[in-house]
């Protein structure tokens, strides 16, 4: 390896996105300067993709790496998740503009004695970006919005489905797509920030970019479970980052807000088992536990133990994901323990557990932010879920709190559930004053160039 490629972070990656446009009338002027132009059509259309893919993903970062499979295996060009029917084709396409010196690669491996692997990874190379950077792109044309399949359908091994539509398929995927497309004109992104990307509790990079701001919809085996979103950056916060950073995200620089509602997980619970939700006392739970510093440590222990088989197999599984809960310091199994004990004196919570039920708590998350924005954000008002947090501009409280607090109330069957909301931080720009200002913050430079950026993309459309 050579020494520029030491600190090179290849997990810093992103799969190819099948589903772009390749059609834009911007982009072919540039695609044909690039002289690697092929008579087959079908490779001309690998190409594009690819070239399309390599500048999208350096405007996002430029340390980012693209995933490519270099297997046949890895592709199924007949299918409603691939609208640009793209094949191993694609393979081909990738070593020819290897060979023309517009990328860069590094081959993927799969070490039988380590039981490791890795994809191949590709980026833009120095060549191909002195090219395209003179070009003024329309970033949001290439997002292929109108034919993008936002609906998706798995399963239990997370592998893609094919199905037939149906009216809720169609009414889902409308919602959806309306609220992408206010997405795209909408600025969502944490102002404290000064790197392009979020460090996870497993040191995972999350790339902070408005160029991945859709989402999607994914549902497991049928189309009861209520769903789960992805595809926008901060689908893939986990709750360490979430917990440091919910009160410096903004939404178009403006004030904004956020309702928590990890408050709301002993209710459904309680309904969900048929428990006296009075009786499992959650709060005083992790206020009595070294190990549970908060809501969400709990709500997370809980899933975990009723879907556990034994209690070591819970040790090790919350150990597994201690880091991403933000619990940095080794847990001891003495600990452990003394949490379950006073976990084992609500008895019929306790009963519950090493039963391998599934509590899908994320889902019926999903279910509420779905009705939110298809009944709220029809009126052109952005709405954002971050894990179990709803962030919205706080002119826009009453109405969002108003829908919330009715549709909770009448979901769990109880009496009026009048939720609250937190502000989010208020920021500054610095300036010379400003450090005589107590309550404000200064905005970071990295979002104040994002911000800049975003505001240029909007006029140019």
């Amino acid at each position: 390896m050579n020494d520029k490629n030491i600190q090179i972070d290849f997990n810093f990656s992103r799969p190819i996105d099948f589903q772009k446009n390749i059609d834009s009338i911007e982009f072919n002027k540039f695609y044909k300067s690039l002289l690697i132009s092929s008579s087959d059509k079908l490779l001309e259309k690998h190409l594009k993709l690819i070239i399309i893919e390599l500048i999208f993903c350096w405007f996002e970062s430029k340390d980012q790496f693209l995933t490519v499979s270099m297997s046949k295996r890895g592709y199924r060009a007949k299918s409603r998740y691939n609208p640009n029917m793209i094949s191993s084709c694609l393979i081909q396409a990738v070593k020819k503009i290897k060979d023309k010196k517009l990328l860069e690669l590094f081959p993927g491996f799969f070490d039988l004695k380590r039981n490791i692997s890795r994809l191949t990874r590709i980026r833009a190379s120095e060549d191909l970006v002195s090219k395209f950077t003179k070009y003024n792109f329309n970033h949001i044309e290439f997002l292929n919005l109108k034919n993008r399949e936002t609906i998706l359908l798995s399963d239990s091994h997370k592998n893609l489905i094919e199905y037939e539509d149906n009216f809720s398929t169609h009414e889902m995927r409308e919602v959806l797509n309306h609220h992408n497309i206010l997405m795209t004109k909408t600025f969502f992104d944490i102002a404290c920030v000064e790197n392009n990307f979020i460090l996870r509790g497993d040191a995972t990079k999350i790339l902070i970019s408005f160029f991945s701001n859709f989402d999607s919809r994914i549902f497991t085996n049928n189309w009861s479970d209520g769903g789960h979103f992805f595809g926008s950056w901060w689908h893939r916060l986990d709750m360490k980052s979430i917990n440091e950073f919910s009160q410096h995200m903004l939404i178009n620089d403006q004030k904004t807000s956020f309702v928590n509602l990890s408050r709301l997980f002993s209710l459904y619970f309680s309904k969900y088992f048929y428990i006296d939700q009075n009786e499992i006392e959650f709060d005083l739970i992790y206020k009595n536990s070294n190990l549970i510093r908060n809501i969400d440590h709990l709500n997370h222990l809980i899933i975990k133990a009723v879907g556990s088989q034994n209690i070591n197999g819970l040790f090790r599984s919350f150990c597994n994901d201690k880091r991403k809960l933000g619990i940095e310091e080794k847990i001891k199994i003495t600990e452990f323990q003394k949490l379950l004990s006073i976990l084992k004196r609500r008895k019929k919570l306790y009963s519950l557990f090493f039963k391998k039920n599934e509590f899908n708590w994320d889902s019926i998350i999903s279910n509420i932010f779905y009705q939110l924005i298809k009944n709220i954000g029809t009126a052109n008002i952005p709405i954002i879920k971050v894990k179990d947090r709803i962030f919205f501009q706080s002119k826009f409280e009453k109405n969002i709190i108003d829908f919330l607090s009715n549709f909770v109330s009448k979901d769990l069957s109880s009496e009026k559930f009048q939720l609250k909301s937190q502000n989010c931080f208020s920021y500054n720009n610095t300036g010379f004053f400003d450090k005589f200002r107590t309550n404000k913050l200064n905005y970071s430079k990295r979002f104040l160039e994002n911000k800049k950026n975003f505001d240029k993309i909007q006029k140019s459309k």
